[in-house]
C-alpha cells in the first residue's frame, strides 16, 4: 500500500480560495464532501510520489496543499490544520476511499480548482502484459472499498479470472494458469499505486465485452464439460478478493456445485493434457467465471 504522508497537507493559511464559477465534473456537489475527496486524492498522490525524486515530491506537496486551501478544507473540518488524520481518517481509510480511482480524481480536482493536472499512466501495450493488468485492475476495482483478504488470488474474482484464463493462453498454454495469477497479484500493488484502477477498469471492459458477459455454451460432451466446471466452480467458490467473500450466498452455492461436481470428475479418467489445455481454452474464449459457472450448476446441480 502506498504510504500516505497526510502531515504534509497541513497548510500555512486557513483561508479557502474563492470558488466562483467552477466545474466540478463528476466531484460530488456538497462542498464538504467534495473537499474531502479532492484532498484525500490529494494525499494518495503525494503518498506514491517517491520522496528521493525531490523535485517531484515538493512540487506535488504544495499542490496537495494548494488543493486543500483551494477547497476549503480547513475551514470545512475544523481543527484540520493540526491534526488532518482527524478529518481524512486512517490511511485504510483514505486508501479505501480513493485508492481505485485517486489519479483520475485528482485530475478532475485540479481541473476544478484551476491546478496545472498530472500525467496519469496508461494501459500496458503488448497482449499478455495488458490482460494481466486489466484482471488485476478489475479485481481491485470490484473490491469496492471493502477490505481485501491478504490470502485471496486474483483469479478468484470472476472477471479477473476470466482475463487470467486468457492470459494464460496469450502466454502458451494451461499450465501458464498460474503465472498469470502470480503476474497478476504482482501488478496489483502497481495498480494500487498508480490509483488508476477505476480508469483502467473501464477501458479493459470496453475492449473486452466478455468481461462483462460469458458468449460460450458448455460442450455436449460430459467430460468435457466436467473438465471446464471442475476449473470454473474451484475459483468461483472463493467468492472474489474481499474478506468474508467466501461466506457470500453466491461463494457458498458455487461451493455446493463445485463439491458435486468434483465427485462426478474424479470418478472418471483423470483428462489428458490436451482435455485441460481444451478446458482452459474454452474458459479464455468465453468470458467471466460466475456466468460459466452458473451454466455449470444448470448442468449438473448442485
Amino acid at each position: 500500500m502506498t504510504r500516505i504522508p497526510i502531515i504534509l497537507l497541513v497548510s500555512a493559511s486557513l483561508l479557502a480560495s474563492g470558488c466562483g464559477a467552477r466545474d466540478f465534473g463528476d466531484l460530488p456537489e456538497d462542498p464538504k464532501e467534495r473537499a474531502l475527496l479532492c484532498t484525500r486524492a490529494g494525499v494518495m498522490l503525494i503518498g506514491a510520489t517517491p520522496s528521493n525524486d525531490k523535485e517531484r515530491f515538493d512540487r506535488v506537496s504544495a499542490k496537495g496543499r494548494e488543493l486543500a486551501n483551494a477547497n476549503g478544507f480547513y475551514s470545512l473540518f475544523p481543527g484540520s490544520n493540526e491534526d488532518p488524520g482527524k478529518a481524512l481518517g486512517t490511511e485504510a481509510a483514505i486508501q479505501s476511499a480513493v485508492g481505485s480511482h485517486w489519479a483520475t480524481t485528482i485530475n478532475t480536482c485540479f481541473k476544478a480548482y484551476g491546478i496545472e493536472e498530472e500525467p496519469v499512466p496508461e494501459l500496458p501495450r503488448e497482449s499478455y502484459e495488458r490482460t494481466v493488468v486489466c484482471a488485476a485492475a478489475i479485481a481491485y476495482d470490484n473490491l469496492g472499498g471493502r477490505e481485501m483478504d491478504a490470502e485471496s488470488r486474483i483469479i478468484y474474482d470472476p472477471q479477473a479470472g476470466y482475463l487470467l484464463h486468457k492470459a494464460a493462453i496469450l502466454a502458451g498454454g494451461a499450465d501458464k494458469l498460474t503465472t498469470a495469477n502470480d503476474d497478476a497479484t504482482t501488478r496489483l500493488g502497481q495498480v494500487m499505486t498508480a490509483g488508476t484502477a477505476r480508469a483502467w477498469a473501464a477501458e479493459c471492459r470496453k475492449n473486452d465485452p466478455k468481461i462483462d458477459k460469458a458468449t460460450g455454451a458448455l460442450p455436449t460432451d460430459d467430460a468435457a464439460a466436467l473438465t471446464i466446471c471442475d476449473d470454473v466452480l474451484s475459483f468461483a467458490e472463493e467468492g472474489g478478493l474481499a474478506k468474508g467473500a467466501k461466506g457470500s450466498a453466491p461463494a457458498t452455492r458455487y461451493a455446493a456445485a463445485y463439491r458435486t461436481v468434483h465427485a462426478r470428475f474424479s470418478a472418471r479418467p483423470a483428462p489428458a493434457s490436451e482435455a485441460i489445455e481444451a478446458a482452459i481454452k474454452a474458459v479464455a474464449e468465453s468470458g467471466r467465471l460466475d456466468q460459466i459457472g452458473d451454466q455449470c450448476i444448470a448442468r449438473f446441480g448442485n
